[in-house]
């Protein structure tokens, strides 16, 4: 059993944090900007958001977007393609099927991106 003080899990990343906060700042305003492009980076303003992204935000943001978009793409093929529910009927088994190999290569990309 555990309470709110002890870590989920050890080696947990210290700079996770409970509320969220400016990605360049770190400061926690009561209305945050989110990315339009990736949607995983929170910011105090546009000037914290265009600084973040010159100096430390464009390469993980293109790559998040891109393999998004990869994997929206390939699901709504793979939706269209079969006549069962591949997300329901394989589960367990996308590895195996040819035509799941891009839909599953860009889950692993974008895990990784983050």
């Amino acid at each position: 059993m555990t309470d709110d003080t002890t870590p989920m899990y050890e080696g947990k990343d210290i700079h996770v944090r409970q509320e969220p906060c400016c990605l360049h700042c770190w400061k926690q305003p009561p209305k945050l900007l989110k990315c339009s492009q990736c949607k995983s980076a929170w910011y105090c303003d546009s000037a914290c958001q265009k600084n973040h992204y010159k100096q430390k935000h464009r390469k993980t943001c293109q790559k998040i977007a891109k393999f998004t978009k990869i994997m929206q793409q390939q699901t709504v093929l793979l939706g269209v393609s079969m006549t069962d529910n591949i997300f329901e009927t394989e589960v367990g088994y996308f590895w195996d099927l040819p035509h799941t190999q891009t839909y599953m290569e860009a889950s692993y990309d974008l895990a990784d991106g983050y």
